[in-house]
Order: C-alpha cells, then sequence, then structure tokens
C-alpha cells in the first residue's frame, strides 16, 4: 500500500505541475478513496502483476527461440534486457493510470493501462533505454568511489591488503544492495510511471489489442473480465 501511496503522489505530480503538500497523507487518502480496502488494492494488482509475467514470459520464449539463430545471440540478449527493464515497472504505470482515471473502476483503468502501455512500446523502451544508462553510470561511480573510499579507511585502520581487499567488496556490495532498493529502483520508477503518463492521456486505444493481450496472458482476459463485472 505504500508502494501505492507513493504512485499516487507521482501521478498528482504529472497531472498538475506540483507536489501535493501533505505527501504521506495524501498518498493514503487518495489510494484509500480509491481502493477502499487492501483487498481491493492487492487484487488488481495481482492481476496486473500476473499479466505482466505472462506476456514477459511469452516474449522471453520468443526471443530463446530466435537466440538459436546463429549470430543473434548478443541482439536478443540486449533485446530482452530492455524489455525487462521496460516491462519491470508496467504494474506500477498501470496503477498510476488508475489514479489518473479516479472517475473509472480501477479494473477498467488498470487493462485499459496494460493496452495504452503495449501501444507506446517504442516510446517507453526509448525512455528505458535512457533511465537504465543513466542508473548504470551513476551506479558505476557511487561503485568505484565507494569501494576505493572503503579501502582508504581500511587501509588506515591497519587491515592488511587481501583481507581488506575482500572486506572492502563485501561491504560495497551490502551498501549498493540498499542504495538499489532505497534509491535507484524508486528512480527508475518514477522516471517510467512519468514517461507513461506523459503519452497515456493523448493515447487513443487500439480495442484489437485487448484480444491479442487475452491470448497472451490469461489474467489479462481475467482482468478485463472484472472490468466489464465493475462497469
Amino acid at each position: 500500500m505504500l508502494k501505492a501511496g507513493h504512485i499516487a503522489v507521482v501521478t498528482h505530480l504529472v497531472k498538475t505541475g506540483s507536489l501535493p503538500e501533505n505527501q504521506f497523507a495524501y498518498g493514503k487518502e487518495v489510494v484509500k478513496e480509491k481502493f477502499a480496502t487492501a483487498a481491493a488494492y492487492f487484487a488488481v494488482d495481482r492481476l496486473v502483476s500476473g499479466a505482466v509475467r505472462q506476456i514477459n514470459g511469452t516474449l522471453n520464449i520468443v526471443g530463446s527461440f530466435l537466440e538459436k539463430i546463429p549470430g543473434m545471440e548478443s541482439l536478443v540478449s540486449f533485446a530482452k534486457t530492455f524489455i525487462n527493464i521496460s516491462l519491470g515497472n508496467l504494474d506500477e504505470c498501470c496503477m498510476a493510470y488508475t489514479f489518473y482515471h479516479a472517475e473509472q473502476s480501477s479494473f477498467k483503468s488498470a487493462a485499459d493501462g496494460v493496452v495504452i502501455y503495449f501501444q507506446n512500446w517504442k516510446t517507453i523502451l526509448k525512455d528505458a533505454l535512457k533511465t537504465a544508462v543513466i542508473v548504470v553510470i551513476i551506479s558505476g561511480v557511487a561503485w568505484f568511489l565507494l569501494m576505493f573510499g572503503i579501502i582508504g579507511i581500511l587501509s588506515v585502520l591497519g587491515v592488511p591488503g587481501i583481507l581488506g581487499l575482500l572486506a572492502a567488496l563485501v561491504l560495497t556490495v551490502m551498501i549498493m544492495m540498499v542504495v538499489k532498493s532505497s534509491i535507484m529502483d524508486s528512480y527508475t520508477m518514477v522516471c517510467m510511471v512519468c514517461s507513461y503518463l506523459q503519452v497515456a492521456p493523448t493515447t487513443e486505444i487500439t480495442f484489437d489489442l485487448y484480444d491479442k493481450l487475452c491470448k497472451l496472458s490469461s489474467k489479462f482476459k481475467s482482468l478485463l473480465q472484472k472490468a466489464g463485472e465493475a462497469v
């Protein structure tokens, strides 16, 4: 639910151009108004996340088949990486769309959100690439600065060479894992949600995509059925 509140705040920022005064209280209130109970939120989130996994799984199967073609391994591996980055925040983007269209049922907005995402996959994948490059550069710089900083401190403390290097490596990995989960993942999510919400409001939905996605994912089909029941 905390993640949903964060997404609600980001959606408000994109929609109005400003952050709400009390962000925590605002996020909590919007999530409560939209979903009423935690169970309602998790019901939508489960279906969207399940649909993403199934669609991503289908794309990976196709990719694995193409990898068997000589000379395609590197290209397919590269494409898979950025498709996974792009799809990694699909559920957050769809959740943002439910907050953007508060007048619709959550299931309807989430289903529309998935379709809109795939309609704009080129734009979103391009932004995912830019975000990934920024994250890799920042992470790389932070890694080396942190690693050498820890090595310097351990050297001053008199920790011997090899032991100092191993200790520095372990500490760097642990700290970078915390940085990734607390900062980098949040940064990536905000960037992808903002990118999505820049194109979503003006997108005219291609309705044949509903049928195509239903064939790729039973979870998306269930989401669409729930949307029909909620109308």
